[in-house]
């Protein structure tokens, strides 16, 4: 015991006053860890080794069953001499039968209790989070990467049970449906030791599969003595389907006669060209430029004003052809608004009516004059 690193302290057991027992004996390990010196208990005296956040009630029942002859081991929060708290892992036994007297040997394991406190604490982050994320180990001795964990979201979304991937490879739960070079490559980052950032698509128990966002990281454990990977996946289902429904839009556009054109809001707080489709590009007119210009002149003095308050400007125009007879026009423009309402954006459409409707147009009765001026 004088040798021993755990300390070691023996009392004789007082069933009237469980909290001071009488010091019998205390080994230079338990010295070393508390501060106290071994004048401070050679007439009996009980170190002061329970202190303002001890829990009395918990010591009370441990007490109670060592002195029943029960071997107990628990963890409770002690102090030294100085007065500064320490975590101590603490195993208790009787030494006579009836008991009498009583053992105790504990070692100092506050550092362990906060590490796990943080383990324990980050488990809970990665079962709530709404992030798929699943552990792979990577060592050399794995034929390839195996799953050791997956928190719910991930079972939750891919229909699978906890048993049901652990120790599989992860890179087996890649659809089918992805393009081989994608999968090629994650397959060499995870070789190589590389961080993957990619999209693919996750395959389900059920066997439909989900767009995912994946970044996946190597990291070593503590002795470096394994590798593993955090993978981490983001369901991007919707922002896919999203951008695909745009890619069509956009195409869309780019086939249309009709002439579109999108304004934003510059550094400047006036409104740029950041679109336009190929019949824009090709007139090379941009009228609302031209119509906030004018307002600014004091011209259209509430083109801008009506866009605020979300009215549509709609106008007909002609556009010179030449010798030829010009063509009309149907201009609109309306106004994107942000969730604050302000507006962020105008779009324009300026669509061609037929000649047909022109020619009506212009057989409807008016002066001489009027028709001159178009």
């Amino acid at each position: 015991m004088e040798r021993a690193q755990d300390a070691v302290f023996i009392i004789e057991i007082n069933p009237e006053h469980l909290l001071r027992p009488r010091t019998v004996y205390a080994n230079p390990a338990f010295f070393a860890l508390t501060g106290f010196r071994p004048e401070d208990i050679e007439d009996g005296s009980y170190p002061e080794i329970i202190g303002p956040e001890t829990d009395r009630a918990f010591v009370i029942e441990c007490a109670k069953r060592v002195a029943a002859g029960e071997a107990v081991e628990c963890q409770v929060r002690l102090y030294r001499k100085e007065g500064s708290p320490f975590w101590a892992a603490v195993r208790s036994h009787p030494l006579d039968e009836p008991a009498h007297y009583c053992v105790l040997m504990f070692r100092d394991v506050t550092v362990q209790r906060a590490a796990e406190g943080r383990i324990r604490l980050l488990s809970r982050a990665l079962e709530s989070a709404s992030d798929l994320v699943i552990i792979t180990d990577q060592s050399p001795s794995q034929n390839e990467p195996t799953i050791v964990y997956a928190n719910q979201s991930f079972l939750d979304a891919t229909g699978y049970a906890s048993d049901e991937i652990v120790g599989r490879s992860n890179l087996g739960f890649y659809s089918a449906e992805n393009d081989p070079k994608v999968v090629e490559a994650m397959r060499r980052n995870v070789e190589y030791g590389l961080t993957n950032e990619k999209e693919a698509m996750v395959g389900r128990k059920d066997g439909s599969s989900f767009w995912v966002e994946v970044v996946g990281k190597p990291f070593l454990d503590g002795d470096e003595a394994r590798r593993y990977r955090i993978v981490i996946g983001r369901d991007i289902t919707l922002r896919k389907r999203a951008m695909n429904e745009l890619t069509l839009l956009l195409a869309a556009a780019e086939s249309l006669l009709d002439r579109i054109i999108l304004y934003e809001r510059d550094a400047s707080g006036a409104m740029a060209v950041v679109y336009e489709n190929a019949a824009a590009a090709q007139a090379g007119r941009y009228r609302l430029s031209e119509m906030l210009a004018s307002a600014e002149a004091g011209g259209e003095t509430d083109t801008y004003a009506k866009l605020v308050r979300g009215e549509q400007l709609t106008q007909l125009m002609l556009e010179e052809r030449g010798t030829a007879a010009p063509e009309i026009h149907e201009f609109t423009a309306r106004s994107i608004r942000n969730a604050g309402g302000t507006v962020e954006a105008v779009v324009t459409i300026e669509r061609r009516i037929e000649d047909v409707v022109y020619r009506q147009l212009m057989t409807l009765p008016h002066s001489e004059s009027e028709r001159e001026d178009g």
